[in-house]
């Protein structure tokens, strides 16, 4: 069994103005990062896996999943992860529940400790995981689901002028 060492994450609780290509939103997780979580079927037990899709990605799960054979979008303030195997019967991963909350997270794995006397540190840009290698994964695919519901609601409404409204109604009254 594997050590490892990980980086404990705290989630702010809104969406941060900018962030780097790649990375979710309000935190510095990426596509290709090893994560532990608390399993959303078993909050009681964590899992270590490894980020596949980020808010906004298209992921085509593989055969089986139980939310059918269409690829699935990830919406704001979600992760696809899987384990480092392309087969659904031998890692319970998002291919089985779906893609899990990001709060969900408790950590990033940052390195190895197998051996102990010799830590590798986690790269995420040199390993190539199954969904990258066979295509699986359509970046940045869909910009609406990667934001955050409340704020596009709020800039949408100063937009087409309904705030006026409601503001012009309620001084009428």
């Amino acid at each position: 069994m594997d050590k490892i060492l990980v980086q404990s994450l705290t989630f702010p609780t809104r969406r941060a103005a900018e962030t780097e290509p790649g990375t979710v939103p309000g935190s510095d997780l990426r596509r290709g990062q090893i994560v532990v979580f608390k399993r959303p079927l078993d909050p009681n037990k964590i899992a270590v896996k490894r980020i596949v899709g980020i808010p906004g990605d298209r992921v085509q799960p593989l055969p089986g999943y139980g939310g059918g054979d269409e690829p699935v979008v990830v919406q704001y303030n979600h992760l696809w992860v899987e384990g480092d195997v392309d087969n659904r019967e031998k890692s319970v991963d998002s291919n089985w529940y779906g893609p899990i909350s990001q709060h969900l997270v408790l950590g990033k794995v940052v390195l190895l400790l197998e051996p102990w006397y010799r830590p590798k540190a986690i790269r995420i840009e040199e390993h190539k995981y199954p969904a990258k290698q066979k295509g699986r994964v359509e970046e940045d695919a869909v910009r609406e689901a990667s934001l955050d519901f409340d704020e596009v609601e709020r800039s949408n409404s100063f937009k087409d002028g309904r705030v006026l409204r409601d503001l012009e109604m309620v001084r009428d009254n």
